[in-house]
């Protein structure tokens, strides 16, 4: 009907975007409302009308533009999911507040709270630049940000040196970039993946591939604290994204050759599964850590042992077992307590997956909660004696400037995702 030009409407979309408050979303909205337009003015027209009388009925008949900018407004008001933030806070205070103990108490032979201060303020800066930053221009560099994770996983691998179990990049500071590899593995493949045609044989080939890169990457880095939440995360995005179950069971075959691998790679690892499944098989040799927290947790009590805690009861409490060192010094009415939290986080955020109206987004918060879910629920269980013991952290609580400044940053994606979560969204 070639309405574009015509004054009367450009005059009333200014009107109702005048009235919201948030720009990104200006022009869908123009578009939307021309359309609504155009459909009644159209009808007016088939009816007899001209032009112009048609287009005065159909503004007369939308409504008052100021009113309708209004509502729109509160529809498209940006805010954030303060139970995420408020969660999230109050984990990362409990991490910080368990490290200060740690250190107060002497269990270490050396101080790490001022390092997690350090780690908590550049992962606040993380959080707070990717809230305001749009999320969507993200997705046009998803290629990239996946050929950079691969080449600096290489470089981890060649020239990585191995402390205390995880290999550290040395770049002026140790980055544990294996296990920070996942969550970027995510972003890109959420981006390719959006937009993605499996039903073409060289695109699932291709897909297959970048895929499985990772995984051998993971394996032969031997880190299984990023293989499980990768394996994971893949394929929920794989279902996320329409794949068919023919294709995400051999995926899921792949994961779990993928896992016997890594397990096998190394006697020890074999080991440390059969001593997960009969830990008195040697209790003092590879069945000790799990006696020990079998012990631990079973002494803690209600109400727990409080400052009591000897570091010679435990390796890396302030890592691993952080889980049972609150559970030992507050009881297991604490643990309960964190326990119901991490629900609340993980539910909230894959809440969010139902209300977001763009792919790339829904396969961002679906690969996140993947993440998340997997690494609160292993380390719970592998503190429980419930999972072999792996180096999975509990996330914002268990010290790691790498992991901890990535899961911030994850969640101030989080919350500028559900911000702009009704950005395609109109209402009439």
């Amino acid at each position: 009907m070639g309405l574009n030009d015509n004054e009367k409407i450009k005059e009333y979309l200014s009107s109702i975007c005048c009235q919201i408050r948030n720009s990104k979303i200006h022009s869908d909205i123009q578009e939307e409302v021309r359309g609504h337009i155009e459909e009644i003015a159209q009808e007016y027209i088939d009816g007899g009308l001209s032009e112009n009388e048609a287009i005065n009925n159909a503004l007369t008949q939308m409504g008052d533009a100021s009113l309708i900018g209004r509502e729109l407004n509160k529809v498209h008001k940006q805010k954030p999911e303060w139970s995420i933030i408020i969660l999230t806070s109050i984990f990362a205070v409990l991490g910080l507040s368990m490290i200060f103990l740690i250190d107060y108490s002497g269990i270490l032979n050396y101080s790490l709270f001022s390092k997690s201060i350090i780690g908590t303020l550049i992962g606040l800066s993380f959080a707070a630049f990717l809230y305001y930053f749009d999320y969507m221009k993200i997705k046009s560099y998803s290629q990239y940000i996946y050929l950079a994770t691969i080449a600096v996983m290489l470089l981890t691998i060649i020239f990585g040196r191995t402390v205390n179990g995880k290999t550290f990049l040395f770049i002026g500071i140790g980055i544990n970039f294996i296990d920070v590899s996942p969550w970027l593995l995510t972003i890109s493949l959420a981006g390719i993946f959006s937009k993605f045609n499996w039903s073409e044989n060289r695109k699932s080939i291709y897909g297959s591939i970048i895929i499985v890169v990772p995984i051998l990457l993971m394996i032969v880095s031997h880190s299984f604290s990023a293989l499980l939440p990768y394996c994971t995360s893949v394929i929920v995005l794989l279902i996320m994204s329409g794949v068919k179950i023919k294709k995400i069971s051999i995926l899921i075959t792949s994961c779990l050759t993928a896992f016997i691998l890594f397990l096998f790679k190394e006697p020890y690892r074999t080991q440390r599964l059969l001593i997960f499944l009969n830990a008195k098989g040697d209790p003092q040799g590879s069945g000790y850590l799990n006696i020990q927290l079998d012990k631990l947790i079973h002494s803690a009590g209600i109400w727990g042992q409080g400052l009591t805690f000897d570091g010679k009861m435990l390796p890396e409490i302030h890592t691993d077992f952080i889980f049972t060192y609150i559970i030992y010094t507050f009881g297991w009415i604490a643990g309960i307590l964190l326990v119901v939290l991490i629900v609340l986080f993980l539910v909230r955020i894959g809440n969010i997956a139902l209300y977001v109206k763009n792919s790339y987004g829904k396969l961002l918060i679906s690969g996140f909660t993947a993440m998340f879910s997997v690494q609160f629920v292993w380390n719970i269980l592998m503190n429980l004696s419930l999972a072999p013991i792996t180096s999975v952290d509990l996330p914002f609580i268990s010290y790691g400037n790498s992991q901890f400044i990535i899961s911030m940053a994850v969640v101030g994606l989080i919350s500028n995702i559900y911000k702009q979560k009704n950005k395609t969204l109109w209402t009439a």
